[in-house]
């Protein structure tokens, strides 16, 4: 029995490592992080992302069963994230009073991720619905402890020797090498969804033959 869930999973791990690497790169480079933000009033930009990023999933969710579609909401935001990420690494000096609708707007886009679970059910054997949403479910927590020792690497290499309260204090080229991943990811997201298959919102149904029609969901 073939599976078709390589894509879908490659997806789902590169969106939603946009958000938890940002905020888990560790628990002393976050630290080091919130200070350098909060001395600058950054802090509440921070939330605004994470609080979009919760708001981005049910309601990008909600957006697809209403088309529905898969792909298309779920290319389309990724998309978004990757320019979004470009636009905030690239352009340079951003005006300060556009910072906090850019990192909003980070987290909706990257809420799309949650589009993975259904895609990824849709489009493989009913047979293999465990199989599939324990692969889907543990990429969260692999990737963010894969990136966090990576990320936590390259600020390192970029460290200047600052140290604050025996907390070390990482500058903006730091922290731009580090999120250079996190854009390249983004990259890696919409060309892994560019390969899915249009589900349609249906489950496809399976014989010994292989695949044969598809039901929508009741």
């Amino acid at each position: 029995m073939l599976l078709h869930y390589g894509p879908q999973l490659v997806n789902l791990l590169a969106a939603i490592l946009l958000l938890l690497a940002f905020a888990m790169l560790s628990q002393r480079r976050i630290l080091s992080l919130i200070n350098l933000f909060a001395a600058q009033g950054f802090v509440l930009f921070l939330s605004t992302m994470l609080v979009a990023w919760a708001v981005g999933g049910p309601t990008l969710g909600a957006m697809s069963d209403r088309l529905g579609r898969r792909k298309l909401p779920y290319l389309t935001a990724n998309v978004a994230t990757a320019t979004l990420w470009g636009v905030f690494l690239f352009w340079g000096d951003i005006p300060r009073i556009l910072l906090g609708p850019l990192f909003a707007a980070i987290g909706f886009t990257s809420g799309a991720l949650i589009i993975g679970y259904a895609h990824s059910r849709e489009a493989n054997h009913p047979g293999a619905a465990g199989a599939v949403a324990g692969v889907v479910n543990m990429g969260p927590l692999g990737v963010a402890a894969v990136l966090q020792p990576l990320l936590g690497g390259i600020l390192d290499r970029h460290w200047d020797g600052l140290l604050v309260n025996g907390v070390r204090i990482y500058d903006a080229g730091a922290y731009s090498a580090a999120f250079l991943w996190l854009f390249l990811s983004a990259c890696l997201s919409v060309a892994a969804a560019s390969f899915t298959r249009e589900t349609y919102c249906r489950v496809r149904k399976f014989d010994e033959a292989g695949p044969c029609r598809s039901r929508r969901i009741p």
